[in-house]
């Protein structure tokens, strides 16, 4: 069946098939998704028109339940809201910590706006607290620049990479060879041992021992071509250490346009977006000096 015959079929079903159709999206790739969405927007129009019942509890319970995919979770939102405009005030309060950025947006503009109001009213403590309640829960950098003006408005400092966690000391060195790409499966002396205080043989005979940097951008960006010698078709290693008080997600990001490996705690390993309690070791090397 090609994708045009399964989307008519699919879209003539009733409205019970739609938590079935959202619980689908879940893992489906984006060519999939994208007709699942259209399945269900299909079956809710066609259900309103004929004045009939969407099964409004079981999409609410969709959306409730955080394990689902937030692009079918927006949608089931998307339809509660459309169905009762007040079901926006009654939902979002209950998202600030969601995990789907988009819909922890929302929660986060609320929180904003009750702060703005009780500016306007004069009770700038009560808008202050506010304030921090939506910058412990804001995630999109525009919602995060204009919270940190409101407070430091209000006589806060605002400290990003305090707040956010972000590690901000790495160890790095460099350069090891790396022309033509062939660096990329050479376990080269930091893949081997974490000794700080050693030099080595780097590439065509330059010797490369390990450099400390602090970074003071507010986002916790180490540019490694600024800290390093930047040498072309080298590998550079970068290395951090911190203990973790219990199991939390994690985010490793990388901007290079280049080849790129990840060790925790020794073991290489490109998937893991968990830290358990135990003491950290972040490693990374970027082919991008």
């Amino acid at each position: 069946m090609c994708s045009s015959d399964l989307f008519q079929k699919l879209s003539q079903e009733g409205p019970a098939a739609i938590p079935g159709l959202l619980t689908a999206m879940d893992g489906a790739n984006p060519l999939a998704s994208n007709y699942l969405r259209n399945a269900v927007e299909s079956i809710v129009a066609k259900t309103r028109k004929a004045k009939g019942t969407l099964p409004l509890a079981e999409i609410e319970a969709f959306l409730k339940d955080t394990k689902h995919e937030p692009r079918a979770r927006r949608l089931a939102f998307e339809i509660l809201v459309a169905t009762d405009k007040a079901n926006y005030d009654r939902l979002v309060p209950g998202m600030l910590n969601d995990p789907s950025t988009e819909l922890r947006r929302d929660a986060v503009i609320q929180v904003m706006e009750q702060g703005n109001a009780l500016f306007d009213e004069d009770k700038k403590d009560e808008a202050k607290a506010k304030y921090r309640l939506a910058m412990a829960a804001a995630r999109d950098d525009d919602q995060i620049k204009t919270l940190k003006k409101y407070l430091e408005e209000l006589g806060d400092k605002v400290d990003l990479p305090t707040h956010f966690g972000f590690l901000m000391t790495w160890k790095l060195i460099a350069p090891f060879d790396n022309t033509a790409g062939k660096g990329f499966a050479v376990a080269y002396p930091p893949e081997k041992e974490l000794d700080f205080g050693k030099e080595y043989e780097g590439k065509e005979g330059v010797k490369a021992s390990w450099v400390g940097t602090t970074t003071e951008d507010e986002y916790g960006i180490v540019d490694l071509a600024k800290v390093l010698t930047p040498f072309k078709g080298s590998v550079a290693y970068a290395v951090a250490e911190f203990d973790s008080d219990a199991e939390k997600a994690v985010d490793l990001r990388l901007g290079t346009p280049n080849s790129w490996k990840v060790w925790l705690n020794g073991k290489l390993d490109r998937k893991s977006t968990r830290l358990n309690s135990s003491h950290l070791v972040i490693s990374y090397a970027v082919f991008c000096l």
